[in-house]
């Protein structure tokens, strides 16, 4: 064979990734959907009052070990979920409930101690 020609070697294989990635394990399923409506009733789990159409991990994708489950999420409101995602006090909720969710306690969405000041100030939105 001249110098020069491409002449690869076939792989044994094509590797298989065994861990799925961090967009795998954020992944809500149609499943976990369903379960997560059933459990709000299409009401915002933080301000209770608003017609909940936006789903929150609680946990971030970066930290999950494991599909999303439902216990993973909240049902929010467009205006509870931005309070969750974008101001000092929601970070620090989401942050404590997360902690919470993790060490296995409060699992019931509706016993989760909502700061009296969310998004509007009011106990919710």
């Amino acid at each position: 064979m001249p110098v020069g020609d491409f002449n690869p070697a076939p792989k044994p294989g094509k590797s298989v990734r065994v861990k799925p990635t961090q967009r795998q394990l954020g992944e809500i399923s149609a499943k976990v959907d369903k379960e997560l409506k059933a459990r709000s009733g299409y009401v915002c789990e933080l301000c209770k009052r608003a017609r909940a159409v936006e789903r929150a991990h609680i946990i971030g994708r970066r930290q999950l070990k494991h599909k999303t489950t439902v216990k993973d999420l909240l049902h929010l409101c467009t205006k509870c979920h931005d309070w969750l995602d974008e101001t000092p006090e929601g970070i620090r909720y989401r942050k404590s409930l997360a902690e919470r969710r993790m060490s296995g306690e409060n699992q019931d969405p509706k016993q989760q101690g909502i700061p009296a000041t969310g998004p509007s100030g009011r106990n919710g939105g």
